[in-house]
């Protein structure tokens, strides 16, 4: 395939969705293309500002809380995309501080925990990957200890 071609199969990959760099290289691979006709229309992309795991991974991250995820579940969508694990903590240190973890538990405890036991929302909290710490947060008296 030639260089002008798999361009424009890049770009409109991207003008559908947006993408990683390591899930684009995946996706152009598929067209049975040379590594090295893929790399060098990454770094097109890179170097004209249509493919940045940075941005990518910020707007993963908003997207991700606003569906109410946890830290651990974004931190294992975000690696499964391909980002790095130093990028991956810079965005979450940066984008979804602990502390935040707090209001997006809450938030998913009164979407979906409403009507459900104790037991059960614990259940819950644990299954969507939030922290024991967090889950313990909820669930003690107000003296660090755990409610039965």
């Amino acid at each position: 395939m030639c260089d002008q071609t798999l361009m424009q199969k890049a770009l409109f990959y991207l003008n559908k969705k947006d993408y990683s760099e390591a899930r684009l290289v995946s996706k152009l691979a598929d067209l049975n293309t040379a590594e090295s006709e893929i790399m060098a229309v990454i770094a097109r992309l890179k170097d004209n500002g249509y493919l940045n795991d940075f941005r990518y991974g910020v707007n993963r991250i908003r997207i991700l809380q606003k569906q109410l995820k946890s830290r651990a579940y974004i931190w294992q969508e975000l690696s499964s995309q391909g980002l790095s694990r130093e990028l991956i903590e810079e965005l979450l240190e940066e984008y979804y501080p602990s502390e935040q973890e707090l209001v997006i538990a809450q938030g998913f405890l009164d979407k979906k925990g409403s009507n459900k036991s104790l037991l059960q929302k614990k259940v819950l909290l644990s299954r969507a990957g939030f922290s024991e710490s967090i889950i313990l947060h909820f669930f003690s008296d107000g003296h660090g200890n755990r409610t039965k």
